[in-house]
């Protein structure tokens, strides 16, 4: 959602900068992609003034322009425009300042023998052309008709009405509450920056009723509408709305069309009530809100046509649809320039039958995507009277009538949901037992939750004598159980505040299950679990299988279910590439989709780069024979049958007949020549169970890896591991004083270094010795043992690899410099050694 920064002080009263506000926002829950500052490319330009204008002397298409800039002093300016006039406010540009259309930097010159020392600038080297300036003419800005006002010597932003900030924040889908102007303040207002103010009087009391209308029957026949509001509205003169409103919309990503349309949008960002505008002389009869007519059609605004099913709800008059309910309204039914009775509409629907509806014809819009969320039902009639009163502030206009339907003429009452809230579950859920159980609850209160008496037994025990009943607030339809409440405590708190503790080492049960014990084994053999996202991109899916499309993703990018979990782990091993991490081993165990109706669980393994150096042995690229020592091992370990002549075979990928076509075609990405295929022994030439190989270097090579990866896929629910327990288990956890671990998004560091050390001094003293100098030390490797030529009698050089992970900030020539000092000071101090002289 896109929106100004002044829209939003609308309803909150800070003193905070964007960049506060937006951070945050950030941590808060909600991602601010965006942070533009309108005023950024005028910072150079003022308002100024021309007190006199002459002939040049030298060029008759020339004047030479005494400007007053609101210093003391006067500028001479040669401009060419053929609008300067004396008395005239316009955009000046001083020496040393740039010229935003290029970005050149403005220097003093002589223009046919006279001095200028600025600019006179145009809408159009402002960058501003076709900005909906109302002197946006030939020449240099003239500030007469659009900022008559301005102060010489101010910013031009700030005189032109553009010093505004404009945030563009991505709301989750569960906080519909958010979609507008004061939702996002509520929660700003929570969170600590800035008060919330009220609603002005005028627009949250009902307007004065005329009643000079026959009466508009307005009814709700449908349980997914509980009730709706509409106003008749005469005499009006509809126009274009005020130039405040167009330009909020406009940086909302809203164009505006005219006064009655750009009010139900404006109301719709700020409040988040959507509202529809119809044209009452198109209306036959009353309006009802109703489930359509299998094959109904309606032309909405989009100017598309639909055909309805009856499970979908319209808003109709006695004889057409003229909305899709809370989606878009129909062209047929929608005000014109020349309307001058409207029927304004606010109703409440049922989340699940408008998102339904959506999914269904393929139509999104701002409306769509509140009501589907769910809003807040007491919003409904603010909205309404909101609307009329703007539209009468903007139009002129006389209220006929305001009327009210409800579904089965009963008084709509949102339902109350009362969740218990206790400070033993606090803490223990939370992990952090400093946040006071007094301040939780004043978070919650400032997010709109209410303390009640709860007579009845509570739904979830409280296990302690701190503790309260909340009544969840109307707009909040994601929360309904304690563990929501400290999850809103702990988000307002910000997650960077809780104390962190040590991970618990596990023991597993004694009936372990296939997955757990291909983790701890996979673990043991310095593989990383990882978990990756399941849907792929169609390239993707043509590379590496995938034929399931998802018929509503919510990438428009990911369209197809995974049929292999290897081109996710490959984008973790380009994400390690570039990070400089040189080598590694992770896996998944996850779901694949091998074709519409079948799903399977699959293991996929895999290793990427060159083997660390060490002293025995040469750095090496890792090969099919390391992956294929893991798959052996897995099998060994968990197959039903413990040796492979009984359980399974392994076959070249081009040599299997039968399956081996579906198996060649779907598993392209591996190299033809290094990849082996099991199968199962049941009978025939068995069952495709897995493969293992080196994966094609034309696939790495359009994802940019460089460095070698081989991989393994394994069907766990193969025959190859008979009746096994898949599913996960629960653990055991125990304490234990570990070191908190810590992941850094800083790039890794390495350094060489060769020690001279007494033969005495094992290798393994040298490691422990470096690997206590500084917490950013994360291994040492030794890869180089010598003795002889050079090297003193009962004394040896050991050469080693210290790797080095910064933690907080990255780390400068300098601070490396330090660190190598420290490592040799402190080997030199505990061991005796020397850097050797090479």
């Amino acid at each position: 959602m896109k929106f100004p920064l002044s829209w939003l002080k609308d309803h909150l009263e800070t003193t905070a900068t964007p960049h506060e506000i937006a951070q945050r926002l950030c941590d808060i829950g909600f991602e601010v992609e965006d942070l533009c500052d309108l005023s950024q490319p005028l910072a150079a330009i003022t308002v100024a003034q021309v007190e006199s204008v002459s002939q040049h002397p030298n060029a008759n298409k020339l004047s030479v322009c005494s400007i007053n800039d609101g210093s003391a002093n006067r500028l001479t300016i040669v401009c060419g425009a053929s609008n300067v006039r004396a008395g005239m406010k316009t955009a000046l540009v001083h020496v040393g300042g740039f010229v935003p259309r290029d970005g050149s930097i403005l220097r003093a010159a002589k223009i046919r023998d006279i001095e200028s020392n600025g600019m006179l600038c145009s809408f159009d080297e402002l960058g501003l052309e076709g900005k909906d300036y109302t002197d946006a003419c030939e020449g240099i800005v003239d500030l007469e008709n659009c900022a008559p006002d301005a102060v010489v010597g101010a910013p031009l932003a700030e005189a032109l009405g553009i010093n505004d900030t404009i945030l563009t924040v991505s709301i989750t889908p569960n906080r519909g509450d958010c979609l507008s102007m004061r939702g996002l303040a509520r929660e700003l207002a929570a969170a600590g920056i800035g008060t919330m103010k009220p609603l002005p009087d005028r627009y949250t009391q009902p307007p004065k009723i005329c009643g000079t209308e026959p009466f508009v029957e307005v009814k709700t026949i449908t349980a997914n509408c509980p009730f709706i509001y509409a106003a008749v509205i005469t005499d009006v003169e509809n126009k274009p709305s005020p130039k405040w409103m167009q330009s909020r919309l406009k940086a909302a990503g809203q164009r505006p069309i005219n006064a009655f349309v750009d009010v139900t949008n404006f109301i719709n960002f700020d409040l988040g009530q959507p509202m529809h505008a119809y044209d009452l002389d198109k209306i036959v009869g009353g309006i009802t809100v109703r489930q359509a007519k299998d094959a109904e059609k309606i032309v909405a605004l989009n100017l598309q046509e639909y055909e309805l099913t009856k499970d979908m709800t319209v808003i109709a008059d006695d004889v057409k649809p003229l909305t899709i309910a809370g989606i878009m309204g129909g062209k047929e039914s929608g005000s014109e320039a020349d309307t001058t009775r409207v029927l304004l509409e606010s109703a409440y629907f049922n989340s699940d039958s408008i998102a339904a509806t959506g999914q269904k014809l393929g139509l999104t819009s701002e409306s769509r995507a509140r009501f589907e969320r769910g809003i807040d039902p007491n919003c409904t009639k603010l909205a309404l009277m909101y609307g009329v009163h703007l539209i009468q502030d903007i139009c002129g206009a006389q209220i006929a009538n305001i009327m009210c339907s409800e579904f089965g003429n009963a008084e709509y009452t949102p339902p109350k949901t009362v969740v218990p809230f206790c400070e033993t579950k606090l803490h223990s859920l939370s992990g952090d037992d400093t946040i006071r159980f007094d301040d939780a609850v004043n978070i919650l209160r400032r997010l709109g939750f209410k303390e009640v008496e709860q007579n009845s037994e509570p739904t979830h025990t409280c296990c302690s004598d701190r503790n309260t009943f909340l009544e969840v607030p109307a707009w909040r339809h994601d929360i309904s159980i304690t563990e929501n409440l400290i999850g809103e405590v702990l988000r307002i708190v910000g997650y960077d505040k809780i104390v962190t503790h040590p991970l618990f080492p596990i023991i597993p049960q004694e009936n372990i299950s296939l997955a757990i014990k291909i983790k701890h084994l996979l673990c043991k053999r310095e593989f990383n679990e990882v978990y990756t996202h399941p849907f792929l991109s169609q390239n993707e899916a043509k590379i590496f299988g995938g034929e399931v499309e998802i018929l509503a993703s919510c990438n428009a990018e990911r369209l197809f279910l995974r049929a292999s979990l290897i081109p996710q782990l490959l984008k973790v091993v380009s994400l390690n590439q570039n990070m400089n991490y040189k080598h590694g081993a992770m896996f998944e165990i996850e779901s694949v989709f091998l074709s519409a109706d079948q799903e399977r669980l699959s293991l996929c393994g895999m290793r990427f780069g060159f083997s660390p150096r060490h002293w025995l042995e040469k750095s090496r690229a890792c090969d099919v024979f390391d992956i294929k020592s893991d798959v052996m091992c897995i099998l060994d370990e968990c197959a039903a049958h413990k040796t492979s002549e009984e359980s399974f075979v392994i076959k070249n990928i081009e040599d299997i007949s039968g399956l081996a076509d579906s198996v060649r075609d779907q598993r392209r990405y591996y190299h033809p020549g290094c990849t082996g295929v099991l199968m199962s022994k049941c009978g025939g030439d068995g069952e495709f169970c897995g493969i293992f190989g080196e994966l094609h270097p034309q696939v790495l090579q359009d994802m940019d890896i460089t460095i070698p990866v081989v991989a393994f896929e394994i069907l766990l629910d193969s025959p190859l591991f008979g009746n096994a327990n898949i599913t996960e288990n629960k653990i055991h956890e125990q304490h234990n004083n570990n070191v908190p671990f810590v992941v850094s998004t800083l790039q890794l560091l390495s350094r060489d270094f060769c020690f001279v050390l007494d033969k005495t001094i094992p290798a393994s003293s040298l490691m422990k010795t470096i690997e206590k100098v500084d917490t950013t030390i994360r291994s040492v490797q030794i890869f180089d043992v010598f003795e002889g030529w050079g090297i003193a009698q009962g004394q040896h050089s050991i050469a080693c690899q210290v790797t080095i992970q910064p933690i907080e900030k990255p780390l400068s020539e300098t601070d490396l410099t330090k660190l190598s000092q420290k490592i040799v000071e402190a080997v030199s101090e505990q061991l005796g050694g020397k850097l050797r002289n090479v």
